[in-house]
């Protein structure tokens, strides 16, 4: 779980990567120049209940950026929330972060008022004046498994029941949850970098005619590293992957050496079963195999003897 958290996070926070899936799955436009945006801190603090401290709070990825239109220019900040499993706390926790940015802007601009004595005795106790602004907070949270989201996208969808006489007073909050099983193939398709190809293996990785697809996609004959790998991490899969010098890998290689292995085991499973006769040409074949597979050959034998003493018995 670990593992995939910190690979998703570690794409999502590549300006480029970062641009695309704001543009492409939220937007439907280029708005976010990938070359524009800054990393903003992503640690956030509020004050406990318990204690006179502040607990630290740490967004997955949060950025700043200008989006510009009409000429003018508004400055904006992002965040991603990259989870693997459902929080059925989603709505609730993004709140909370959003709300704390914008803690963390009024205290900014409060401290540099007092500092600079820019206000007015009545603008004083709250540190922010007339003219002053924020910069309004965007979220989004990425479900990447292939399964379907069931948890609450809103803050209204945590309650047991609200009574209808009072839920137009109760504000809602609403989260914007991206879930690979809902995301349409043509969102994905229109992304212009890589990620868009982790997008897709995820979306379809419980679909075995689709990954077999793949084995022969040419699009995956030359994939960044980086994102092949996340594929295998993400997707738990055991394949080989090679890095060559441009840092790139051919996972269509890796798929069809998964192929063989996956026909090696069930001719092995086969075999422990009774229905191949076990005999020395296949040991001698199954030995074979996982030398090119980069065992040597004492561990080959290895191999091949605790599957067919197994044989003999039966």
């Amino acid at each position: 779980m670990a593992k995939k958290d910190v690979i998703t996070k570690l794409l999502t926070k590549q300006n480029d990567y970062f641009a695309d899936i704001f543009n492409h799955l939220l937007f439907h436009k280029d708005l976010i120049d990938p070359d524009k945006l800054s990393e903003k801190d992503a640690e956030q603090l509020f004050p406990r209940i318990d204690s006179q401290k502040e607990k630290e709070l740490y967004r997955d990825v949060f950025k700043k950026t200008v989006i510009k239109y009409d000429d003018k220019n508004t400055y904006v900040l992002f965040g991603i929330e990259n989870q693997s499993e459902i929080a059925y706390n989603m709505p609730a926790r993004v709140m909370l972060y959003d709300a704390l940015s914008y803690r963390q802007q009024l205290q900014q601009i409060k401290h540099k008022n007092r500092k600079n004595n820019t206000l007015s005795s009545a603008e004083w106790l709250s540190g922010f004046s007339k003219a002053d602004r924020i910069l309004p907070v965007i979220s989004l949270v990425i479900y990447w498994s292939p399964k379907a989201w069931d948890g609450p996208r809103c803050l209204h969808d945590m309650f047991d029941q609200i009574h209808p006489l009072i839920s137009e007073y109760v504000s809602d909050y609403h989260v914007n949850i991206f879930s690979l099983h809902e995301i349409p193939l043509s969102s994905i398709s229109s992304m212009k970098s890589d990620i868009g190809l982790l997008f897709e293996f995820l979306k379809y990785s419980n679909d075995m005619v689709k990954v077999r697809q793949y084995r022969k996609d040419k699009r995956f004959s030359n994939v960044p590293f980086e994102i092949a790998d996340a594929i295998r991490i993400m997707a738990d899969m055991k394949i080989e992957l090679r890095k060559d010098q441009e840092g790139n890998t051919d996972m269509c290689e890796g798929l069809r050496l998964l192929r063989e292995q996956d026909r090696a085991e069930a001719r092995a499973e086969a075999l422990i079963e009774g229905k191949i006769e076990a005999n020395n040409e296949f040991r001698m074949i199954f030995i074979e195999y996982l030398i090119k597979q980069g065992k040597t050959e004492a561990e080959a034998i290895k191999e091949a003897d605790k599957i067919f003493p197994l044989l003999k018995q039966a």
